[in-house]
């Protein structure tokens, strides 16, 4: 799930999640 999270911190969309 972590790796999971890191993609998408990638994107702007879910820059916030981070």
């Amino acid at each position: 799930m972590e790796i999971l999270i890191k993609k998408f911190c990638s994107t702007i969309y879910v820059y916030y999640f981070c």
